[in-house]
């Protein structure tokens, strides 16, 4: 009898197995599915949204973001645990974790950046989609003129602290790529620490601070460990923190409030990159309009001296005069552009080095989000609304985005 119970009980555990494999590689294939498709149409992010009978699939292109499908309910632990299980996650918890992976559709290498976020009703995953060998450089992410000019000094310094903060969807990590790659020169050494919630990354910065590179460049710089111990490095290496915030005084003001040593960041502190982005018209099937006279009105109001705005756009494109039109999305699309009217982003960056009334505000701590603000906006190289606007004008991107 005794041998009987034990020989169900092995079926029983043998089928369960059986059911998990096959589940596993149900959610594999699903997966595969998703990330294939979000490839296809050009998604620079994928995310899993649960909710209380489905989830919901949503795809950010050209920095929108765009549901995609409905999938069933029943679907999502085991393509969460998928996911997971590619970038080597903890299953059993549910606190939030970071981790990656790659992998090969259709021929593509891609890097995929996985993000678990704990809800009630279910895990929220957020898997940011980037090329494993992005070619892409500044000048075609969008930095132009006077704003790629200074960069490229900054980036030639010998020490010091550069801040590079980006809002969600502006393509952050493909300009901390193209930086990299701009810094990979035979007389060189650059290392790469990547900032995690699961791991220690102050650790990892004092193990690459060892073989004493010439530029670090931090991905996800928060935290007072890790921050304390990039301005420290800042005095004798150019140290690129990465950081994800809505402005750039909101990034600097973190960063002052978690650093110990004030005097030090306001020492090393070179200055802040922000870089927003807005969907690039698709060249095929754009629409152009005349400009009207409130337009024109609104161009004269904020910009009543029109010389630098005129010499950063001859500077850029090579044209004697701004043109008198602007161009909208063409609603239906075309092949060209998967019938979206947009065909990539395009980035919109400010640049404003470090004044010395901005250091001085670091160290006698009395810095805060609008006397930031008011310091970074006065040094901006180029403000951000004026390239903005040359870009407009020049038929990257739409009218109305000017406007928002």
């Amino acid at each position: 009898m005794q041998r009987v119970v034990y020989a169900a009980s092995a079926k029983i555990t043998n089928r369960l197995e059986s059911l998990d494999k096959r589940g596993s590689r149900e959610a594999d294939s699903l997966l595969q599915l998703l990330l294939r498709d979000a490839i296809k149409r050009r998604a620079s992010s994928l995310h899993l949204e649960p909710q209380t009978t489905s989830t919901i699939v949503r795809l950010r292109i050209d920095g929108r973001l765009l549901r995609s499908k409905i999938i069933s309910k029943h679907l999502h632990d085991p393509l969460v645990a998928a996911i997971k299980r590619q970038a080597e996650l903890d299953d059993q918890t549910f606190l939030p974790q970071n981790g990656s992976f790659t992998i090969e559709i259709a021929h593509q290498p891609t890097s995929i950046h996985a993000t678990c976020l704990p809800t009630l009703i279910g895990e929220r995953i957020v898997l940011h989609l980037e090329p494993a060998e992005p070619t892409t450089s500044l000048q075609q992410l969008g930095y132009w003129g006077s704003p790629l000019t200074e960069l490229g000094r900054w980036l030639a310094l010998p020490r010091g602290l550069i801040l590079l903060v980006g809002d969600h969807g502006s393509q952050l990590q493909q300009t901390s790529a193209a930086i990299m790659r701009l810094l990979q020169q035979p007389s060189l050494r650059v290392a790469h620490v990547s900032g995690s919630t699961s791991r220690q990354p102050s650790a990892k910065l004092n193990l690459a601070l060892i073989d004493n590179p010439d530029v670090i460049l931090i991905n996800n710089l928060s935290g007072s460990d890790l921050i304390d111990t990039a301005v420290s490095a800042a005095a004798s290496h150019l140290v690129i923190g990465v950081t994800s915030a809505a402005s750039a005084e909101a990034a600097l003001l973190e960063v002052a409030s978690w650093a110990s040593d004030q005097y030090s960041l306001s020492r090393f502190l070179v200055g802040v990159v922000f870089q927003s982005s807005e969907a690039l018209l698709c060249p095929i099937c754009r629409q152009v309009h005349p400009l009207s006279s409130v337009q024109q009105k609104l161009i004269s109001t904020h910009y009543p001296d029109m010389g630098e705005l005129l010499g950063h756009y001859r500077s850029t494109y090579g044209l004697p005069s701004i043109p008198a039109a602007c161009y909208s999305r063409e609603p239906k699309g075309c092949k060209a552009c998967h019938h979206s009217g947009t065909n990539g982003q395009i980035a919109i960056p400010e640049i404003s080095p470090a004044s010395i009334r901005l250091k001085r505000l670091i160290i006698n701590g009395d810095i805060s989000l609008r006397t930031a603000q008011s310091e970074l906006r006065k040094s901006a190289i180029l403000k951000s609304d004026a390239d903005h606007l040359t870009k407009a004008l020049a038929g990257h991107i739409e009218w109305r985005s000017l406007a928002a």
